[in-house]
């Protein structure tokens, strides 16, 4: 009996001992992550401010700031960014420089190959010599915002504790290089956006198709001057958008429908003033 009641004793020691490293595990990493949080109640200071900057958050989360002036503005948006996001910022410039491999290692060697030949770092650098004195600053503001934003968390955003990385600080190319990021996920590698193209306009209605296609359109403003002047498209006979809904996808020699984006329209009949009303979601990455 005393030796089972020994054993008992250390298989119960034991257990305890377990208990208490996860219990000191679990607690040790919820407190980094919760560290890691964006700062939600108190006051900032820094020299980079004028005036003062008010930044408030709804019950979601939606944050709201209100400024004096845009410069301020500027720094406490980066501010923001980098308590709220800087991970996800970092994903964005690294993807587009091709420098995923600084944190990931081999495995995204492959992938910065793919992205090194554009020289996007370069562009950028390139595109922010030739911006105005006043974008300039506005840029610098923002950037020197982010950095104190990421300086002022209490700990590194999670995802650096698991990769085992610091983040670096942000520098005013890194901005442009997020845009630049985005080509990757609006341009295709592949034909297949000529290949809809061709299917488009030789499938469908011509007017549908050159409603869908534009030569141009008001938004664009070419560096150069362009012979086509912008004219307003008509929206084609709703009759003719019935007709063509699956001649695409046969055209293509795919049975099933071809899927969009999320999108609706309410007729002007139950609408206040009458017009119609068209929304869509562009699923950007």
């Amino acid at each position: 009996m005393a030796q089972k009641s020994a054993i008992f004793r250390k298989v119960r020691w034991i257990f305890y001992a377990i208990f208490t490293v996860v219990i000191i595990a679990s607690a040790t990493i919820y407190l980094t992550v919760r560290a890691s949080l964006p700062q939600l109640d108190g006051v900032v200071s820094s020299p980079e401010i004028g005036d003062s900057v008010l930044l408030e958050r709804d019950r979601n989360g939606l944050a709201t700031l209100t400024a004096e002036n845009r410069l301020d503005l500027a720094y406490a948006t980066g501010f923001l960014h980098a308590q709220e996001r800087f991970f996800q910022m970092d994903l964005s410039r690294r993807r587009a420089a091709g420098e995923l491999s600084g944190l990931f290692g081999s495995v995204a060697l492959a992938t910065d190959r793919k992205s090194r030949i554009h020289r996007f770092r370069a562009r950028a650098r390139a595109a922010i010599s030739r911006l105005t004195a006043s974008n300039r600053a506005l840029l610098d503001k923002y950037v020197a915002g982010v950095n104190d934003g990421l300086k002022n968390l209490d700990s590194k955003p999670f995802e650096y504790w698991l990769l085992q990385q610091e983040p670096q600080a942000w520098a005013p190319e890194d901005s442009f290089l997020v845009i630049y990021s985005m080509f990757f996920a609006l341009q295709s590698g592949t034909i297949n956006s000529e290949q809809q193209k061709y299917y488009i306009t030789h499938s469908l209605d011509p007017d549908l198709a050159k409603f869908l296609l534009p030569a141009r359109t008001e938004w664009e403003a070419p560096i150069e001057a362009d012979a086509t002047a912008w004219q307003p498209q008509k929206i084609p006979d709703a009759a003719v958008i019935r007709l063509s809904g699956g001649k695409t996808a046969s055209a293509m020699g795919k049975a099933e429908a071809v899927p969009g984006s999320n999108n609706w329209a309410v007729s002007g009949k139950l609408t206040a003033n009458g017009s119609a009303m068209l929304a869509n979601d562009m699923h950007l990455g």
